[in-house]
């Protein structure tokens, strides 16, 4: 869980490379697609690291979490 946790905040604050596998050299035949699979490091999307350590913190399945509805999160006291 340590790693997990710090893994995301080196995710969503400097960022990942990409995989191995996924690095390409930009395109030399179509200067649009120039930038397209930059090697370089991007944060990672707010919302995706939010809702890893959401489904971290509740153990809830992905399912489980997409499903969630509002009456599920209401005070069962009134």
């Amino acid at each position: 869980m340590a790693r997990l946790g710090q893994a995301l905040r080196v995710a969503e604050t400097v960022g990942l490379p990409p995989a191995p596998k996924l690095k390409k050299e930009p395109s030399k035949k179509r200067q649009r697609n120039a930038g397209m699979f930059s090697s370089e490091l991007q944060p990672a999307n707010p919302v995706a690291v939010a809702a890893l350590r959401l489904l971290m913190f509740t153990g809830w399945r992905e399912q489980e979490a997409l499903t969630l509805q509002w009456s599920d999160c209401k005070s069962r006291d009134g």
